[in-house]
């Protein structure tokens, strides 16, 4: 049951290295976004002033270059920076996006870390918890084959002796002397007792 369990929590766990790399992965892009939405925000800004000088401006020269101006190329020009200004605010309102669903996504990847942090101490526990009882069934296995090296035949010869009588044959000569001597002198336990 342990091995299964073992098994499981380091197949479980494997995913560690997957996921630590995935959060650094996310912290670097969160920090990407947060670095380029300021600079963004800068260039909108520089753009936002060159369209609204480009829109007071009537005739004469261009207050950006210089050049001669017209009413076309100054409607061109005021498309292009529009233009510019759209892409730069869709990449800032995307890294706003992006940065609120980083933080919500680096948050599940600590947490399943954190999970595999304490799958880690359970299948530590349980890689201990197996070896001990790897050490006792060895211990047990070393108990039986001496018994069955020693114990067994030394209980087999003890329980023929007792079945056969055949224990401390000195003592069990002695005893019977005295039985003899006591129904010489006509003792009876029974009459005693």
């Amino acid at each position: 049951s342990l091995d299964a369990q073992i098994s499981e929590l380091n197949t479980q766990l494997a995913e560690r290295s997957v996921l630590e790399t995935q959060l650094d992965q996310a912290r670097q892009r969160q920090a990407d976004a947060k670095a380029e939405n300021p600079r963004l925000k800068a260039e909108m800004d520089e753009l936002k002033a060159h369209i609204d000088e480009l829109s007071v401006v009537e005739g004469a020269t261009c207050p950006l270059c210089g050049q001669p101006l017209d009413e076309a190329d100054r409607q061109r020009h005021t498309a292009i920076l529009t233009a510019r200004g759209k892409e730069l605010g869709d990449r800032y309102r995307a890294n706003q996006a992006f940065l609120r669903d980083a933080e919500q996504q680096i948050a599940e990847y600590v947490s399943r870390l954190e999970v595999l942090s304490t799958n880690e101490q359970q299948r530590l526990s349980h890689v201990k918890s197996l070896a001990q009882l790897k050490t006792r069934r060895d211990q047990n296995q070393d108990s039986i084959a001496d018994w069955e090296a020693v114990g067994a035949p030394r209980l087999e010869e003890i329980t023929l002796q007792l079945q056969g009588e055949l224990f401390n044959p000195q003592t069990r000569t002695q005893l019977e002397a005295v039985d003899v001597e006591l129904a010489a002198l006509g003792y009876d336990a029974a009459a005693h007792d």
